[in-house]
């Protein structure tokens, strides 16, 4: 499921309106627009078409963070290739809080220190503003245990992971 606020790749299907099927190798003559909430987006990343010969009409475009920030999003656009359809996406991304939720990632490699994303309660109901790992190495035990943690306080807020 895609999420409000991280890179999301979409995508959509270009038909021949003439002869049927999917048109091949049209990529450079498309002109595609983002709707997020409404507000029209000029989306920046790079169009792909994954398999011409398997996926005949397919292509992809990655759509970078600032791009795919609204609750409900829309794809679409045209080609300057005559008798042809774009046909677009919709799709609806889940809310950035989950990913606020989550712990930060450890940095150096996993073996830094790395904080809690937003205060834990743990099951005993102690308020753990953040969780270091001071000497760089956690336990599984520990992980498990920081899981769930995390499992719990997502709950808490209304989120089902």
């Amino acid at each position: 499921m895609p999420v409000k606020n991280m890179s999301y790749t979409v995508s959509y299907y270009v038909e021949d309106l003439q002869n049927g099927g999917g048109i091949t190798g049209d990529d450079s003559n498309h002109t595609l627009r983002l709707l997020a909430d409404g507000a029209l987006i000029e989306p920046s990343g790079s169009i792909d078409e994954p398999d011409d010969t398997n996926l005949p009409g397919w292509y992809t475009i990655n759509l970078y963070s600032d791009e795919n920030i609204g609750d409900m999003m829309v794809l679409g656009g045209r080609s300057s290739t005559g008798s042809t359809a774009i046909r677009g996406a919709q799709w609806y991304n889940d809310p950035d809080t989950i990913a606020n939720a989550v712990w930060d990632e450890l940095l150096d490699n996993h073996v830094g220190s790395g904080t809690a994303g937003q205060a834990l309660i743990t099951t005993s109901g102690i308020l753990i503003d953040s969780i270091n790992i001071v000497s760089g190495v956690a336990t599984a035990r520990q992980l498990n245990n920081w899981g769930l943690i995390l499992l719990n306080h997502l709950r808490d807020v209304g989120i089902e992971p």
